[in-house]
């Protein structure tokens, strides 16, 4: 009876350590924080329309003005298998909207704990830390 005693103990005990690991492990993260920074460079008094989500938030269309940035941050997932994608478009002096959409936090999309975007006249730019330069990614496409 002593041993279906100890058993049982140990049974609840394993639970309870189970329980204490599974809630601490909503408060730590395996990775560090991602920031995502999506900079309007284009030109003066021209905004930057943008639409960025992964497979679980929607962060919802943004308005971005000249030489500013919308940004967040997020954690990737323990199997490292987060995704964000952006949709940008614009309205240029000649009233043609350019357009693109890319992914912008992926398994291969490769930045630091900063993941820095550039949009441009001529194109979206990605900021390569190795190099320390930014480097066009993306062209627009045209409506």
């Amino acid at each position: 009876m002593a041993r279906r005693n100890s058993v049982h103990q140990a049974f609840i005990l394993a639970i309870l350590l189970l329980a204490t690991l599974i809630n601490s492990a909503t408060a730590w993260t395996v990775h560090p924080k991602m920031h995502i920074h999506m900079i309007n460079n284009l030109w003066p008094g021209t905004p930057l329309n943008l639409h960025c989500k992964s497979g679980d938030d929607d962060l919802g269309w943004q308005v971005v003005s000249y030489n500013e940035e919308y940004n967040w941050t997020f954690s990737d997932n323990f199997f490292r298998t987060t995704m964000f994608w952006c949709n940008l478009n614009w309205l240029g002096g000649d009233h043609k909207r350019r357009w693109q959409s890319f992914e912008v936090y992926s398994k291969s999309v490769k930045c630091d704990k900063n993941c820095l975007w550039s949009s441009r006249g001529d194109g979206i730019y990605f900021f390569d830390y190795k190099e320390q330069a930014y480097f066009r990614l993306f062209n627009w496409n045209y409506v």
